[in-house]
């Protein structure tokens, strides 16, 4: 995989005593707005996350899908890992699980049509080993 395609890593998948939490990254070559995250889906073993519900944070700061929306001022630069907090059974280190996360990001400065911007879909799944 290239780096702009990645979005997990090996570490990405970390264990929680309420669920478990995933290291995500932007696939992109530039730092983009907060709001650039329009669509996010997480599945463990199968079993969809609820994202909606999630908390993401970026920058020590924390957000919910909804709210990044109005996260214009904000940017997730390209060297972060934001992390996604997902409140499921719970995950413990040392645990291997299959893990696909699908992201799309608007790209604010690429139009691709009339009041369309770019966007930019990853999926990508991969068996990991809880930290």
């Amino acid at each position: 995989m290239t780096a702009l395609t990645e979005v997990i890593k090996a570490e990405s998948l970390l264990a929680s005593d309420d669920g478990y939490a995933v290291l995500i990254r932007i696939p992109w070559y530039r730092s983009l707005p907060l709001a650039s995250l329009v669509e996010l889906e997480i599945e463990l073993d199968g079993v969809p996350a609820d994202t909606a519900a999630a908390t993401i944070t970026i920058d020590g700061r924390d957000h919910t899908l909804a709210s990044l929306a109005q996260t214009w001022e904000e940017f997730w630069f390209i060297q972060d890992w934001a992390r996604v907090a997902i409140r499921a059974n719970p995950v413990a280190k040392g645990e291997r699980h299959e893990l696909r996360v699908r992201a799309a990001f608007s790209i604010p400065y690429i139009i691709v049509g009339p009041r369309t911007p770019l966007l930019n879909a990853v999926e990508e799944t991969a068996t990991l080993t809880a930290q």
